[in-house]
């Protein structure tokens, strides 16, 4: 089996949570109500609800919060992957 490149991974990772997360702002901030019913649904049934509005400044930090977390855990999962690959 073929290696992983932990970069390259981390990178496609980050730029797939991007992606989805400014797919869910979207919706969030044109369908505020729709989206809480959808994410209740996706939280096992979790009555969710609208804290406060989202700003550019919460979606900037959120934003890059999300990416840098699937930036760290897809390097995790390439090396963790390289570990168990016959070299």
């Amino acid at each position: 089996m073929t290696k992983l490149s932990a970069l390259g991974l981390g990178i496609a990772s980050a730029a797939t949570t991007a992606i989805a997360y400014l797919i869910c702002s979207f919706f969030f901030g044109f369908y505020p109500e729709m989206s809480v019913v959808g994410g209740s649904y996706l939280m096992h049934g979790i009555e969710m609800k609208i804290a406060e509005p989202m700003t550019l400044l919460s979606f900037v930090i959120s934003l890059v919060v999300w990416v840098l977390v699937a930036f760290v855990f897809g390097v995790l999962f390439a090396w963790i992957y390289n570990l168990f690959v016959k070299a």
